[in-house]
């Protein structure tokens, strides 16, 4: 788990998260660049209180990225299985990291194994809504996620299969597959695509990239980039999808991907934020 600033939600997440960890996994938190000592309390805080699990913090005095940050981390990783987590991310699926673990038993082709992600309950009991079920990549590049904005009791989405890509903010991938592909690729840093290119390196070898609904985790969105202007964000966005496009316009073409006049991003989506006080209901 990276973090930049928002020790709120990290603290949150990690207490969250805190009974759903086996005592055979460890954990990795990088604080990237945070300008105040709060998200190491937070870390040092989820490493005192949970010492069934081994805790290891990193600190970089001033941000590298998500790219970065995670390439690092992963190198002092010394499990079979890589999860990434957004600090944003919130588990709803209590068996999230072995429900996760169990596709590659079922599915020995999975590269990378992505949760469905729902937006946190506006109150107890409320169906929740997706965010995302996988992505939907065009032929330009251009993502989109599936299901965003759809309640998630509906039948669309309710099958585990392959998809194009998944996002990083909560998947599983094996280590040895971190190492063949190299990690994340500096190319998308800071932040924006690393996790979409990722999947398509993993598909280039062969590998498939599943969507697993029977795992939710709940997201806040636009947490973790909310340091970053709107506009520079956007900008961000716009160039890293081009140099996605360059690297796999092949790739792109020979899987029929779709037209970008076909990915609809909807925005009548819920904004929830942690001080609204939201519901995170653990299934």
């Amino acid at each position: 788990m990276l973090s930049r600033g928002g020790a709120d939600y990290s603290s949150r997440s990690l207490a969250a998260l805190a009974p759903t960890i086996p005592a055979s996994a460890e954990v990795i938190l990088v604080d990237d660049g945070t300008q105040d000592d709060s998200v190491q309390r937070a870390f040092d805080g989820f490493a005192s209180a949970n010492t069934h699990v081994p805790v290891r913090t990193v600190r970089f005095d001033s941000s590298v990225g998500a790219v970065l940050g995670r390439n690092h981390a992963a190198s002092l990783a010394r499990g079979s299985f890589l999860a990434l987590l957004d600090n944003d991310c919130f588990p709803r699926t209590s068996s999230w990291l072995p429900s996760l673990r169990s596709v590659f038993d079922r599915r020995p082709d999975t590269g990378v194994a992505g949760v469905r992600l729902v937006y946190p309950l506006a109150a107890p009991g409320a169906v929740p809504v997706i965010q995302c079920a996988g992505c939907v990549v065009s032929v330009s590049g251009r993502v989109g996620f599936r299901g965003r904005g759809e309640h998630a009791d509906g039948s669309s989405f309710a099958n585990e299969e392959p998809v194009q890509a998944v996002i990083s903010a909560c998947w599983l991938t094996p280590r040895a597959l971190w190492n063949d592909v190299g990690g994340m690729d500096p190319a998308f840093s800071p932040c924006q695509f690393e996790d979409i290119d990722y999947c398509y390196r993993a598909r280039s070898l062969g590998f498939s990239v599943v969507y697993v609904p029977s795992v939710e985790m709940y997201h806040f969105e636009n947490v973790t980039s909310a340091g970053l202007p709107s506009a520079g964000y956007a900008a961000l966005t716009a160039r890293n999808s081009r140099t996605f496009q360059a690297k796999w316009r092949k790739f792109l073409a020979a899987e029929n991907a779709p037209h970008p006049s076909s990915i609809d991003w909807r925005t009548d989506v819920p904004v929830i934020r942690l001080s609204d006080d939201p519901c995170l209901e653990l299934t």
